[in-house]
């Protein structure tokens, strides 16, 4: 499993792990900021750019929890150990 760093740039090639109900998350882990964006989709849409904005621990298991945002601003709760990523490559 790749790991990627806050501020990456990723494309997502699979989105298993979405939470879609998971709004405790942001205050577990004090990131209330991302809350109001947050989308209640049941999956996240593929092939798609997102960054990472942040990353947090799940309340009940050892899973990291990665915070992802679209270019429209919808935030998304993903499974890092769920979800096929790619780095996106920008070029100058």
């Amino acid at each position: 499993m790749k790991t990627f760093d806050i501020g990456t740039e990723v494309l997502v090639i699979n989105g298993g792990g979405c939470y879609s109900t998971y709004t405790t998350f942001f205050k577990e882990n004090g990131l209330e900021e991302f809350e109001p964006k947050y989308t209640d989709e049941t999956s996240i849409p593929i092939y798609e750019e997102y960054t990472i904005l942040a990353k947090g621990d799940h309340s009940w298991n050892s899973r990291k929890v990665l915070v992802l945002e679209n270019s429209e601003g919808d935030v998304y709760l993903m499974d890092e150990n769920d979800i096929d990523l790619e780095e996106v490559r920008k070029e100058n």
